[in-house]
């Protein structure tokens, strides 16, 4: 029983220390900028930092990087109560979703850089 505390309680620090990186920006994904991350495979993770730079409505954003643009979605929960305007840096973490049409990220984690 001990061995099972022990594991899980190694697993919730494990877990808060990649929270953590993500949000100081230490995470490599392979892909940091926006022309690469609409390139990547479906399903892939993505770092990206650049400027939220319009809302499209429902959750839907155009975000911005020296490479380009894509269209982002951010749902309430993820925002977590950050106020971000088209002026702030932001970094985004998330995973790339594709499609016949379009290719979009759909963010996990935001904070601002």
């Amino acid at each position: 029983m001990k061995r099972h505390t022990f594991l899980a309680a190694a697993l919730v620090v494990c877990s808060a220390m990649a929270h953590a990186e993500l949000l100081d920006g230490n995470v490599q994904t392979g892909v940091s900028d926006v022309q690469t991350a609409l390139e990547a495979t479906d399903d892939s993770y993505v770092l990206l930092e650049g400027h939220l730079v319009r809302s499209l409505g429902d959750e839907m954003y155009v975000f911005k990087d020296a490479s380009g643009e894509m269209q982002v979605e951010i749902e309430p929960e993820v925002w977590r109560g950050l106020d971000v305007t088209t002026t702030d840096r932001v970094a985004l973490y998330g995973e790339i979703d594709r499609d016949m049409f379009s290719t979009t990220l759909e963010v996990e984690q935001i904070s601002k850089r």
